[in-house]
């Protein structure tokens, strides 16, 4: 009897022990049931939109995916036009997204965490053949920190699409004497189907930095702001998406 008493006593001791070790873990369990919305804009190579599959993929979902899932959130990556995105995250039914500050479409909107996301190259490329022409693709709702604006008053016409990838083709097809783009996606779509516009040249170059941004109409968004602000502090590299690039093991 004295030897299966001690038995139940070192079992009990051991499993107290074992809770004291596991208590950590449980900081992120409570927010497993947590579901958050990550809205994604098709922006190549960073996001891809699988057409068939109608889902998104690429580096910076995954990135993106990754670190907030490590945060204890269970996220689902919706992806949308621009202007459907816009809407969704005014309203609060898109938790996160990732933009670069100053995008008028999300004033008052959004809460942008300090470290930026990534950095991206904002270009104006130019057909020198319709050097003289003043007519611009770009992408519908985006004011491209301003570039928008100037364009306008010089007395340029936009012709604004959906996507990053239909404002190229556009351009690449001679509708128009200039794109504003960044660099990755026409870069990307180059790649993909070739360029047909025989010379060109870029005439305006700016490198900004992209954040993620928080809602301010989710339901989690203090808590996102505050899980965020307590994760940048411990962080060294420039970006969030070097921060999960090199801290793969523990993401994962």
């Amino acid at each position: 009897m004295f030897l299966v008493r001690s038995i139940i006593i070192c079992l009990l001791f051991t499993l107290e022990a074992h809770g004291q070790h596991s208590t950590p873990t449980k900081v992120n369990t409570v927010n497993k049931t947590k579901s958050i919305v990550l809205g994604v804009i098709e922006f190549p190579p960073l996001v891809i939109k699988d057409k068939d599959a109608n889902r998104c993929y690429g580096d910076g979902v995954e990135s993106a995916s990754r670190l907030l899932a490590h945060m204890g959130y269970r996220v689902l990556v919706e992806c949308l036009p621009p202007a459907r995105l816009f809407q969704l995250v005014g309203s609060g039914e898109v938790d996160a997204t990732i933009n670069v500050r100053g995008t008028s479409s999300l004033d008052n909107k959004v809460h942008f965490v300090d470290i930026p996301f990534d950095f991206l190259s904002l270009v104006m490329i130019t057909n020198k053949e319709k050097a003289n022409e003043k007519s611009v693709a770009a992408i519908r709702g985006y004011d491209y920190l301003g570039l928008r604006h100037a364009l306008l008053e010089d007395g340029y016409t936009f012709f604004d699409m959906a996507t990053s990838s239909e404002a190229i083709h556009l351009f690449e097809i001679g509708r128009t004497s200039a794109l504003v783009t960044y660099e990755g996606p026409y870069n990307y779509y180059i790649q993909q189907f070739g360029a047909t516009v025989p010379q060109t040249v870029v005439t305006r170059r700016r490198d900004i930095p992209t954040f993620l941004a928080i809602s301010n109409h989710s339901k989690y968004h203090q808590q996102l702001v505050t899980d965020l602000k307590v994760l940048t502090k411990t962080i060294h590299e420039k970006t969030l998406k070097e921060h999960v690039k090199y801290s793969q093991k523990t993401l994962n």
